[in-house]
């Protein structure tokens, strides 16, 4: 039953208002309605131009209903800021204009490469820092990836009664793993001191077979892999792969995102065990032309949440293949490496599950890959072993 309000002021608006608010709009508007509360948008969240910015806005639907619906919605939530006290957003554009802060900085960055084929074989010219968007600039974007907008609610709805805000956590990133082979027979030693020195990643190289690879946060492997197209080193591209750090990765219908978008049971369990969705758009489709979408699923209790998701969609994703980057600062994992019976190995082998070290110093990043019975049978038995 519709709660769209009619008495109360919009920044009063909870999640499900907000929803049946742009859901009266008319059909097309409905699976936007439906993101919407399932970010838990409510109306504070509209009038508050940090948390939906115009990138947060397009992030948020990228793939859901028409460009035309997402326009129109748009222009309907700056509309009623601007009819109820707000202040709206200008289009990006004209933001990118008015925003002059590092607009004129011709600031350049160094990095030393063993493999310049100029005269000099320890410097080379600089290279200028790529030019960042006004969003990416505010949200504080440098080596990591733009936050999502469950991520950036999660984040600014921590306010306390004070003026300033309680300092804000650590915005969530993607790491990339980048595998190549060599086809040139570089100085493997050499190419990891420069890397992993330049551009903070690790690298691994197998001299046996000369494949490769680069981990790290995503525009610093984008960059790294860049310099050596520029110093002209040969390699072969194999494959790219993103991972999110301590969130476990679901593939799912749009329609099932919007199942889940619009479940009570589920949005409450939410709430209750502080297990946060995130939602993002896929290029990858089912057979039959359907779109799918990356729901990733993050806090204490994820393992509770897959459970009650297979219950709620009546689907055994217990069967389904999944990964999982989990983060450990603990000093034990050094010592239980170098063990005769290597850490990793064993939880592989009595869990099934893949399990790698991304890292090789703290804090270490796991990589679990696998079923995702095993992928959560291999977390139990890591942080049974590293805890203090």
């Amino acid at each position: 039953m519709s709660t769209i309000p009619t008495r109360k002021h919009p920044r009063e608006w909870n999640a499900r208002e907000v929803s049946d608010w742009i859901a009266k709009f008319g059909p097309k508007f409905k699976p936007l309605a439906a993101e919407f509360y399932g970010n838990q948008v409510e109306g504070d969240d509209l009038f508050d131009n940090a948390v939906l910015s115009q990138s947060s806005y397009e992030e948020m639907l990228d793939g859901v209903s028409t460009v035309f619906a997402k326009k129109k919605l748009w222009k309907k939530l700056q509309e009623l800021k601007g009819n109820f006290g707000g202040v709206p957003i200008l289009d990006q554009a004209k933001v990118e204009n008015l925003d002059g802060v590092g607009s004129g900085l011709k600031g350049q960055i160094k990095f030393v490469s063993p493999f310049s084929q100029t005269s000099s074989s320890v410097s080379e010219t600089a290279s200028p820092m790529p030019r960042r968007s006004a969003a990416e600039r505010f949200r504080g974007v440098g080596a990591s990836s733009p936050r999502s907008y469950a991520s950036q609610i999660h984040t600014l709805r921590k306010r306390t009664n004070t003026p300033a805000m309680q300092p804000a956590k650590r915005p969530s990133f993607k790491m990339m793993l980048y595998r190549a082979t060599d086809e040139q027979g570089f100085n493997a030693e050499s190419m990891e001191d420069w890397l992993e020195s330049q551009f903070k990643v690790t690298f691994r190289y197998h001299h046996a077979t000369g494949a490769f690879s680069i981990y790290g946060e995503e525009s610093m492997v984008k960059l790294a892999v860049t310099k050596m197209k520029q110093e002209k080193i040969k390699f072969a591209k194999t494959y790219d792969n993103m991972y999110a750090i301590n969130a476990l990765e679901l593939h799912l219908s749009l329609k099932d995102c919007n199942r889940l978008n619009q479940d009570d049971v589920v949005s409450k369990f939410m709430k209750d065990n502080r297990v946060t969705f995130r939602s993002e758009a896929m290029a990858k489709t089912k057979n039959n032309g359907s779109k799918q979408r990356k729901l990733l699923i993050s806090g204490e209790n994820w393992p509770a949440a897959v459970k009650l998701i297979a219950e709620r969609m009546d689907k055994d994703l217990t069967k389904v293949y999944t990964n999982f980057i989990m983060i450990s600062t603990s000093p034990k994992v050094d010592a239980k490496m170098n063990d005769r019976d290597p850490l990793t190995s064993r939880i592989s082998r009595e869990s099934c599950a893949a399990v790698r070290m991304m890292t090789k110093k703290l804090p270490r990043h796991i990589l679990l890959s696998g079923k995702i019975s095993d992928v959560i049978k291999a977390k139990e038995m890591m942080d049974q072993e590293l805890k203090y």
